[in-house]
């Protein structure tokens, strides 16, 4: 299990706000799961891919007005099917190859003032394959 602190905001009053994750990553499950306590809410996600996973928590999260200020919350990020099982993802630009300096962490702190959620990800995910044909 692996404690993970990162930045947070709540999107009706702007507020910061620092969030802990708990992250048990196939140690002690067959899968990852990613897990918080907040005073209004506790939300567990489950699966078998990480950002999946990731994506499923911050969609809730955002259901719930709090977005996450990391790398997995940016529009243009996506994982290689390669790397499904680790916590790195790729920001990825229009029209350009995924390239390794622009491999980071989900939780790699961005000071964001948009939240994606991930059928918006998809999205930016299918133009940026269109892009590089």
């Amino acid at each position: 299990m692996e404690i993970k602190v990162i930045q947070a905001i709540k999107l009706d009053t702007l507020m910061c706000f620092e969030i802990e994750l708990q992250i048990d990553d196939y140690e002690t499950h067959d899968k990852i799961m990613i897990s918080t306590s907040l005073p209004e809410i506790t939300i567990s996600k489950k699966g078998e891919y990480y950002f999946a996973t990731f994506q499923q928590f911050r969609d809730h999260l955002l259901d719930f007005g709090i977005g996450l200020k990391c790398a997995g919350s940016l529009l243009n990020v996506c994982q290689s099917h390669l790397a499904s099982y680790t916590e790195k993802i790729y920001i990825i630009n229009l029209g350009e190859q995924a390239k390794s300096d622009n491999l980071v962490s989900i939780f790699d702190y961005m000071d964001l003032d948009k939240f994606s959620y991930t059928l918006e990800q998809e999205e930016f995910y299918k133009k940026w394959i269109t892009s590089l044909e």
